[in-house]
């Protein structure tokens, strides 16, 4: 078993939910544990070891909350504090960044190769690389921004021996820069840096906030999307449904799954809520 689901229990009564054990059932051909708790209930710390004790057991590689469970904070650090990945939404996102792009550019009636874009990345991974690349081949000016500028050197010259396309590597981002994607950097190596006021910022990296006061741009933290409805299971987010499917694949793999669902982009979220499409019209 790669991944599996986890949801509270239907059962109303109290008592029955004491003595009762995590249960089992497949829905589209999902595991689903069942955790027995109910909506608006306390879990207790005997539940959670029952739990992790239960994943432990068998070989799981990620674990999806519903979306009740999911907004429980005590089990979300219980299950982190005992190295299980509870899915976020976060490798999604990272992989979705073309379509977030795309509907970046469509809202802000623009086009991908008008964009300046400058990556914030400390994590030499393959992945990271490859989207580089990607992107370098479609934007008109891309700034690579990290602390390991040797690391990208290769990819540097390949896309200027290969291709004819020049990247920057550098320690600052490019003050013309529309848009900024920041896939590791953390809340403090992010403040070290002044963002152009009139900027959007994608942070693949979770809930970080751009702390400058003259700052006024675009925050983007989260995403919702439109899926199949074959992919849907009732109780449980859409984004973090499809994420599962992505468990153990290259990155070749996913962005052709992605390109063959027709995954697109739903809606944006900044600091508070759902971005407004007019928020968008920031580009010249």
């Amino acid at each position: 078993m790669s991944v599996c689901f986890i949801k509270e229990s239907k059962e109303k009564n109290r008592l029955k939910l004491i003595f009762k054990k995590i249960e089992e059932e497949s829905i589209k051909s999902n595991n689903i544990l069942i955790l027995p708790v109910k909506k608006g209930g306390s879990i207790s710390k005997r539940k959670i070891r029952q739990l992790i004790s239960t994943i432990n057991n068998r070989s799981i590689k990620g674990v999806i909350l519903s979306n009740y469970l999911n907004n429980n904070l005590t089990l979300n650090n219980e299950l982190a504090k005992n190295g299980i990945n509870v899915l976020d939404g976060k490798m999604l996102f990272k992989m979705l960044l073309n379509e977030v792009l795309e509907y970046v550019c469509k809202t802000g009636k623009t086009s991908i190769d008008k964009l300046r874009i400058s990556v914030l990345t400390n994590n030499i991974s393959n992945v990271n690389k490859q989207i580089v690349k990607e992107l370098a081949e479609k934007v008109r000016s891309l700034n690579v921004v990290t602390n390991k500028p040797k690391e990208f050197k290769n990819t540097e010259r390949y896309l200027y021996n290969e291709m004819g396309i020049i990247i920057k590597l550098s320690h600052n981002i490019d003050k013309t820069s529309n848009i900024i994607i920041n896939f590791d950097f953390n809340q403090e190596e992010l403040d070290i840096y002044n963002i152009p006021y009139k900027s959007v910022i994608i942070n693949i990296n979770g809930n970080i906030k751009n702390n400058s006061k003259k700052f006024c741009g675009i925050n983007i933290k989260d995403y919702n999307i439109i899926m199949p409805s074959e992919y849907k299971i009732q109780d449980f987010e859409e984004k973090l449904v499809y994420e599962s499917i992505m468990i153990g694949k290259e990155y070749n793999q996913i962005r052709k799954q992605i390109k063959k669902d027709r995954i697109q982009i739903k809606c944006l979220i900044g600091e508070k809520d759902i971005i407004n499409n007019k928020e968008f019209a920031i580009f010249p």
